[in-house]
């Protein structure tokens, strides 16, 4: 299920979802810096283009020769890299993101450079490395998780320039990365040029999170309980992350069937898990996708039961 390349075939709209209001994205948009406007009609259509599977293939292709650069350069013993947030669940109507997302940041601000960063398609990467700054546990107080991941962005950022260098002129596949040292909505609207964002997890931390599954211990996974639940390996040094994360799905399957021995499992884990909660509501199309996620793992945790 890991080495499985995503594709259309996968990741098919829902048409019996209704479309989304377009014309409440036009009025929240009338109230705001017209410049908007012109970046959010960009941002549809290059999302109208991953439609075409030639299209959503190369961006995936492009995320994926991202992913490999960065493990070349062999930044900070980085023992995986893996994609996360749009593709990766799911080719949705990123519009319903752009709405809400969009319609609570303009409650506190009017800036055009910061409400729209919420409209840019981007590439989002999750790292799992090998901490060098001592163990660290999920159940570490909020603010030293916070403080140990603004430090460990720090030091990414240190090596990053020259990274960034590197995917600025190698990615030349039909899609361009952005310069970090620029603007990420200048960089978009005039050079069409996708900005990478980094989310770099301790390796322990990330291990060791995988042991709990149970609801009472998610708000300790502060940054990535989400991202855990869809996200796509890309580049893996350290097989022993696949093996972890495969644990903790099918941990989460049991879990479910002793909740709820008489309900369908797929259905439970796609419904009611808290991590999907806020997806779900969001994007229309997501269920089926994590219908093909999710079936081979609760197919894995019955045939044990047999």
């Amino acid at each position: 299920m890991f080495n499985k390349i995503i594709s259309t075939s996968d990741i098919q709209l829902i048409s019996n979802h209704k479309p989304f209001p377009e014309e409440k994205m036009q009025s929240l948009l009338k109230g705001l810096d017209p410049r908007l406007t012109e970046l959010y009609k960009k941002s549809v259509q290059f999302f109208n283009r991953l439609n075409d599977p030639a299209y959503f293939n190369g961006f995936y292709q492009t995320i994926k020769n991202v992913a490999d650069i960065i493990m070349s350069e062999n930044l900070l013993g980085i023992e995986g890299i893996f994609g996360v947030g749009h593709l990766f669940y799911g080719n949705v109507d990123f519009r319903y993101r752009m709405y809400n997302t969009l319609k609570q940041a303009a409650k506190k601000t009017s800036y055009y450079y910061d409400l729209g960063k919420y409209l840019l398609p981007d590439i989002d990467l999750f790292i799992v490395y090998k901490n060098t700054q001592g163990p660290i546990s999920i159940f570490s107080e909020t603010a030293c998780l916070k403080e140990l991941f603004v430090e460990n962005s720090i030091l990414f950022n240190r090596q990053w320039n020259n990274i960034n260098r590197r995917l600025y002129h190698e990615i030349t596949n039909g899609f361009k990365i952005a310069n970090r040292n620029e603007d990420p909505v200048d960089e978009f609207f005039n050079h069409g040029r996708l900005h990478v964002d980094l989310f770099p997890i301790p390796a322990d931390l990330f291990k060791e999170s995988l042991n709990y599954t149970h609801p009472q211990y998610f708000k300790k996974i502060v940054f990535f309980r989400d991202m855990l639940f869809t996200c796509h390996p890309l580049n893996i040094k350290n097989s022993e992350l696949l093996i972890t994360l495969n644990q903790y799905r099918k941990q989460v399957v049991r879990d479910i069937l002793k909740l709820y021995p008489d309900k369908n499992p797929l259905d439970m884990v796609i419904h009611l898990q808290p991590h999907y909660k806020n997806f779900i509501s969001t994007y229309k199309e997501l269920p089926l996708y994590l219908q093909n996620l999710w079936k081979p793992i609760v197919d894995e945790v019955l045939s044990e039961k047999k």
